[in-house]
């Protein structure tokens, strides 16, 4: 039998996961040199107690790009400006 809770007829709310932190450039040099040891993803992520899935994109990201540096985020420009 169905629960009541999928016939709500008011607004659903979804709880979005909040926004994995930034973890700092050392860490993301240690992963790196980590790899280019021989070690897999699965041991590293193991041994510094970090999600895989975190090491794995550290590693894409030094391969396509060289560097594990973010890139900077591009906001959206200002609607107010200055008037004369």
């Amino acid at each position: 039998m169905l629960s009541l809770s999928l016939y709500h007829t008011g607004h659903w709310k979804f709880s979005m996961a909040p926004h994995s932190k930034e973890h700092s450039e050392d860490l993301k040099k240690i992963i790196v040199a980590l790899h280019k040891d021989g070690i897999g993803y699965k041991k590293i992520a193991k041994t510094l107690k970090l999600s895989c899935s975190m090491v794995a994109k550290t590693i894409q990201q030094f391969n396509r790009t060289g560097s594990t540096q973010n890139r900077p985020h591009h906001d959206q420009p200002k609607k107010l400006s200055a008037r004369p």
